[in-house]
């Protein structure tokens, strides 16, 4: 069972004693086996059981029903799974039944279990065969295609006489067309000559050489494409195909091109540059420099003359690894000495250097005699990767030692990467078993629902949840978690911080239940104030009914209608969802029904208004209710006398935070000589009043009528 470690056979079998005793025998060999009694419980089995079963023993003769090879062809249409049939006799139609359908084999069925388990074992392997080929296919074919070299597979073509003449390309991995700058429908199928422009008698010469040195060495040779030079490295396959590898040297042959040049220019590096050169005799110790490599220390360059005057400048830690270093390449145990270290600067700071050098020349004997190499201050480079470092290192601290609960999710898997010890606390788990489940092990919510909000946080959609977490002791938490994708690794995770809100959630339903009190009480009082006012308002009238005193009957009335009016705007506010404002439209409309409810037997009265969406706060409506009530019982009582009926319009409208209100009615109007201030009535002293209350101001206009004009900020 080496090959198999506890394979999962379907045994398709309709004898039912046969096929217990196979399944026993089986079944002590070490495999787990499912037993299916017809061809079509088979299929049904395989086709719910996904990869499950690893191989299929098919009996060819099922009785009734579809036979194996049937079963068998209809298993393989949905399913790759290797079927090995068993039959019980030699049967001459048996390869003409079961030929064309990809078998694994036959076995008897009464050759033994001894041999039935060979021939298991056998497919199992050419099954496993298969799989590792198809993989190293696999593999060679991504490594093809991520080559960052330009690779092409070719065949030679040859003409009549079987000279090499041309060669066709057949395939390029995806380097290729931005190497050689060709579209790849233009390069698969073409030929060389065409493409490149290359000679039939170069690459007749050119395979003619490779065939007389009979080898399969990688053979050079240089070419030029679209004005870029490449080195092409040949490498044989089999029969007439071979492997070509772009390496483009466009940069080297400039370089080559331009050597008279190079001195100039690598002096001009050193000279502007944080970089020097350096040669050191093995021999004797004696050392020259490019001036940089003192300069760049601060000290001359005449201090420097044997590499004793560098090795003490050193830092006491960097001194051994250096020596080291140069000893092992110098005994050819280092291809190079390639070594970073600290050295003391003339002001006595350390500063960071990477020298890369190696054996120059050799003496007679062999013997290195001198090393050359470069030198470059990575100062700057040294300051930025430790302050990466500490910023890891930071991150980790603020992540891990965080007083917040904090998970890394990976937002497809839903998997917890990473807990820190706030999240081990307050779940109850251990950061290691945390980051060994998933977050819907801790979320209450179905999966689907949980995945999308990992989407929504993933694309920046949302970031702030409401969740039910679910703790190690079972007790359930409501949490307020904030969610944000961050990168880790090449992959977009999220990073989750998580707030207990469970007791602020009890008290939020604590704060909305005392609210709902609150309301109920302060409606109740609105409802009292109003039943009081309904109450003085009445006993004002009954009193005003008293015949011995006219005027002061006048005056209760008076009074009765200013408290009807608040009586009214308290009824608005126990009525309203709002209860610090009122629609102005209701409020108007009620005062002014109550004001013509009281004088029953004056002239029909018609009321036109006009008045806006406009809602105020109770503190302007009381005052203004009040100067409503003034002037319409004003225009009752004086408009319209010996008339059979009368008309009152009231418009209100309101631009910005500026309230505009134009009263008006159609009596003979007031006179002149009356005003807010010039007059014997108290009704129209209070509307004066009441408008200056409000920061408001008043005018009269006395043609074809009377209309107050008020205007006042909100």
């Amino acid at each position: 069972m080496s090959i198999m470690e506890r394979k999962t056979l379907l045994l398709v079998e309709d004898e039912l004693p046969l096929a217990a005793n196979e399944k026993l025998q089986l079944e002590q060999e070490g495999y787990e086996i499912v037993h299916a009694a017809s061809g079509e419980a088979a299929i049904g089995m395989v086709d719910q059981s996904g990869d499950r079963f690893d191989l299929v023993l098919m009996d060819i003769e099922l009785g009734k029903g579809m036979d194996g090879a049937e079963a068998a062809k209809a298993i393989l249409a949905n399913r790759d799974v290797p079927i090995v049939f068993l039959t019980d006799h030699e049967e001459p139609g048996l390869i003409e039944r079961t030929g064309r359908i990809a078998s694994y084999g036959y076995a008897a069925k009464n050759a033994g279990i001894a041999i039935l388990s060979v021939s298991i074992q056998n497919a199992l392997r050419r099954r496993e065969g298969e799989r590792q080929l198809i993989e190293s296919r696999n593999q060679a074919k991504a490594i093809f295609d991520t080559m960052t070299e330009g690779v092409a597979l070719n065949e030679l073509l040859y003409d009549a006489s079987g000279e090499p003449v041309d060669y066709r390309i057949l395939a390029v991995n995806n380097s290729f067309h931005s190497t050689a700058d060709y579209v790849g429908d233009v390069v698969v199928g073409n030929v060389a000559t065409k493409l490149f422009g290359m000679s039939s008698d170069v690459i007749r010469s050119f395979w003619k050489e490779r065939m007389k040195r009979k080898d399969s060495s990688i053979t050079e040779m240089y070419s030029s494409i679209r004005g870029r030079s490449f080195l092409i490295a040949t490498s044989p396959l089999m029969d007439n195909r071979f492997l070509t590898t772009f390496f483009d040297i466009t940069d080297r042959k400039k370089v080559e091109e331009e050597l008279q040049l190079f001195h100039y220019r690598f002096q001009q590096v050193m000279n502007t540059g944080s970089i020097g050169w350096w040669d050191m005799n093995c021999q004797t110790g004696a050392v020259s420099s490019h001036e940089n490599k003192a300069r760049m220390l601060g000290y001359e360059p005449e201090r420097f003359s044997h590499y004793s005057d560098f090795t003490k400048l050193l830092h006491p830690d960097d001194y051994e690894p250096i020596m080291a270093a140069m000893k092992a390449h110098l005994e050819g145990k280092a291809t190079r000495y390639d070594v970073e270290y600290r050295i003391r600067a003339a002001d006595g700071e350390y500063r960071w250097f990477h020298d890369l050098g190696g054996i120059s020349v050799y003496d007679e004997a062999g013997k290195p005699k001198m090393v050359t190499g470069i030198v470059i201050e990575i100062s700057e480079r040294k300051k930025i990767q430790e302050e990466l470092r500490q910023s890891r290192e930071s991150y980790r601290k603020l992540f891990e030692d965080h007083s917040a609960v904090k998970l890394i999710v990976d937002p497809e898997t839903t998997a917890i990467l990473d807990a820190n010890h706030a999240a081990a606390r307050f779940y109850g788990w251990t950061r290691d078993e945390l980051k060994r489940m998933k977050i819907d092990q801790l979320n209450t919510l179905p999966l689907e629902e949980i995945k999308k909000a990992a989407r929504e946080a993933l694309e920046g959609n949302r970031v702030q949840f409401e969740f039910r977490h679910r703790r190690a002791d079972g007790s359930i938490r409501d949490v307020e978690t904030f969610s944000s994708r961050i990168e880790m690794e090449g992959k977009s995770v999220l990073h989750s911080i998580v707030h207990d809100v469970t007791e602020r959630k009890l008290a939020e339903g604590r704060v909305q239940s005392l609210l709902r009190e609150k309301d109920l009480i302060l409606k109740e009082v609105h409802h009292r104030i109003k039943n009081n006012m309904t109450i003085m308002a009445t006993i004002l009238r009954w009193q005003s009914e008293v015949k011995e005193n006219p005027e002061a009957a006048v005056i209760l009335n008076d009074a009765a209608g200013r408290m009807e009016s608040m009586m009214v705007l308290y009824d608005k506010l126990y009525r309203s969802e709002n209860m610090g404002e009122v629609a102005l439209m209701d409020y108007i409309a009620s005062i002014i029904d109550e004001i013509i409810r009281i004088f029953p037997r004056q002239p029909a009265v018609k009321i036109e208004t006009d008045i806006g969406d406009i809602r105020l706060k109770t503190e302007i409506l009381s005052p203004l209710g009040i100067i409503i009530n003034e002037l319409v019982t004003n225009s009752m009582k004086y408009a319209f006398k010996n008339r059979t009926e009368g008309k009152i319009t009231i418009g209100i409208s309101k631009t910005g935070n500026h309230v505009s209100i134009v009263y008006g009615d159609d009596g003979p109007g007031i006179p002149e000589s009356v005003s807010f201030r010039n007059t014997t009535g108290f009704g129209l002293q209070l509307v004066g009043i009441l408008v200056l209350q409000i920061g408001g101001s008043v005018d009269i206009e006395r043609s074809g009528g009377t209309r107050f004009i008020i205007g006042f900020d909100v």
